[in-house]
C-alpha cells in the first residue's frame, strides 16, 4: 500500500497548495485488494475523518473518491451504514475518480520530512530528487510517517522494516532522538552518530 497527498475533485489544471481552485485536499491510496479490501479502507476512513460536520470550503470537504462502479456502490452502502449506525447525517460525498494532482513534495509525508530529513535521504539511497520522490510514495514511508506522527504501533515498524530490509531495532535506533550535542547546542535528532 502507498499513499500520496494531493488535490482532486476540481477543475483547475495543475493546482498547488496556494492555488487549488475548487479542488479538495486529498489522499490517494494505492492498495493491493489481496492484502486489504476497499471495505476495510472505508472503515478506516469513517473512523478517521469528521463525516458528520457540515461542509466548509471545498479545500477541506470530506469525500470518498472512487475508481469504478463497484467502489462507488461499496462507498455509498458504507456511507448509508455509517448514517444508520451513528444516527448522524453524513456530509461526506462519494465522487467518481477524476484527475488527481499530487501535492508539492514538501507536503508528502510531512512529519517524517520535518523531523527526519537525513533519514529520508538515507532510506531513499540518494539525495537525488527522483529517489526521494520514489521513497516518499512507498508503503514504508507511509508507515514511518504514521509512526512519527504519533501512531506508535509496533506493526508499522515491522512492516516498514520488511520493505526496507531493516530490523525493527535498526529502525527504532534511527528514529530515536539523540542527546543534543553540547558543543554546538544543536540536536542530532534522527541522525545516526
Amino acid at each position: 500500500m502507498s499513499t500520496r497527498v494531493g488535490y482532486a475533485g476540481g477543475e483547475l489544471a495543475n493546482p498547488t497548495y496556494h492555488d487549488l481552485g475548487n479542488h479538495t485536499e486529498a489522499v490517494e491510496v494505492t492498495f493491493d485488494p489481496a492484502q486489504v479490501s476497499f471495505a476495510e479502507l472505508l472503515d478506516v476512513f469513517w473512523h478517521s475523518f469528521p463525516f458528520h460536520i457540515p461542509p466548509g470550503p471545498s479545500r477541506v470537504r470530506t469525500a470518498v473518491i472512487t475508481r469504478g462502479a463497484a467502489q462507488t456502490t461499496a462507498a455509498e452502502v458504507s456511507k448509508q451504514r455509517m448514517a444508520l449506525r451513528t444516527g448522524d447525517r453524513v456530509y461526506t460525498r462519494v465522487l467518481p475518480e477524476g484527475a488527481f494532482w499530487p501535492a508539492e513534495r514538501m507536503h508528502q509525508k510531512f512529519d517524517l520530512q520535518r523531523v527526519y530529513p537525513d533519514l529520508i535521504r538515507d532510506l531513499a539511497g540518494s539525495s537525488d530528487d527522483a529517489a526521494i520522490d520514489a521513497f516518499l510514495v512507498s508503503g514504508a514511508a507511509a508507515r514511518l510517517n504514521a509512526y512519527v506522527s504519533g501512531f506508535r504501533h509496533p506493526h508499522l515498524l515491522a512492516e516498514a522494516g520488511r520493505e526496507l530490509g531493516l530490523t525493527i531495532e535498526e529502525l527504532e535506533h534511527r528514529l530515536t532522538p539523540s542527546e543534543p550535542d553540547s558543543e554546538n547546542g544543536g540536536s542530532d535528532r534522527g541522525r545516526d552518530t
